[in-house]
């Protein structure tokens, strides 16, 4: 296993924040996981878990220690009938290309995402609010590591207990160490332009021009987003997205500091009018 020490972390997520990890590990199997995870418990020590990193957001140091899961499981394993079993570490781009190889499909809506199965399983990465489309749809069962006790167990999967970007395991001590996928039978052609279009729409609405965190607030007014958009407020190297609502883009030496104050102008423009907003991103501190 592979840890360091006072390391930068701006290569561990998509938001390239200027930041420093006190401590970091990258067990390469489920053992060396269990063990570390053990070994941290033992010193009565919190840390993070971390996967891609698409909706991550790093302090300028990070003391608590962070637990990289991009080496645990990177396997994928056809189980036939358009049943595909893929680790936690598996890019969600080499599933969906994995399946269409073999003449499956369904879930190409993921391909933009700069995402681990993990953190999909974990977020319930979709096509957004109202579209009734998410990974949850493909889920039939997940595999999970308790953190309580190292535990490992396998359990069906409740379509019923996933919402908008949320999933069961938010609220459980626990890790996701792989899950079973249904898709359906498509086409290799037809998955790849679906995939064209994926990318096309994403390019269109999204702006990927610049290091982002994703969709800041998980709930809030729609209205106050485009409004933020339109205004374009800066904080720093910080500054919200001309080109899509609910998105603040790096231009270059951003900090959480920044990060704080631009979430503190949309939280109070929300009180100003009485209503709330949530985050939907990790703050790793």
């Amino acid at each position: 296993m592979k840890s360091d020490r006072n390391i930068s972390l701006r290569n561990f997520s998509t938001f390239r924040l200027e930041s420093m990890g006190e401590e970091v590990y990258a067990p390469e199997n489920v053992g060396e996981l269990r063990d570390l995870v053990a070994r941290l418990a033992m010193q009565g020590r919190s840390f993070h878990l971390l996967g891609a990193g698409s909706n991550v957001v790093f302090a300028e140091c990070v003391k608590t220690p962070i637990v990289n899961l991009m080496k645990v499981d990177d396997s994928i394993v056809d189980l036939g009938g358009g049943r595909f079993r893929a680790g936690c570490s598996v890019r969600i781009q080499r599933l969906i290309r994995f399946a269409q190889q073999r003449g499956f499909g369904g879930i190409e809506y993921l391909f933009s995402l700069p995402a681990s199965l993990g953190g999909c399983v974990f977020m319930n990465a979709g096509r957004g609010r109202g579209m009734g489309v998410a990974i949850a749809n493909a889920l039939e069962e997940v595999e999970l590591m308790d953190l309580s006790n190292g535990t490992i167990r396998k359990e069906p999967v409740d379509q019923s207990a996933f919402g908008h970007r949320t999933s069961p395991y938010q609220s459980q001590n626990c890790v996701l160490l792989g899950a079973t996928l249904r898709l359906i039978e498509r086409n290799p052609e037809e998955t790849e332009r679906r995939i064209r279009e994926r990318l096309k729409t994403s390019r269109k609405h999204l702006d990927a021009g610049l290091p982002s965190c994703g969709s800041v607030f998980l709930r809030g007014n729609g209205l106050l987003f485009r409004i933020f958009r339109y205004l374009h407020p800066k904080a720093g190297g910080l500054a919200f997205s001309k080109k899509t609502a609910n998105w603040i883009g790096n231009y270059g030496g951003g900090t959480l500091s920044d990060f704080k104050r631009l979430v503190g102008m949309v939280k109070r423009a929300h009180r100003l009018l009485g209503q709330t907003c949530e985050l939907e991103i990790r703050i790793f501190e």
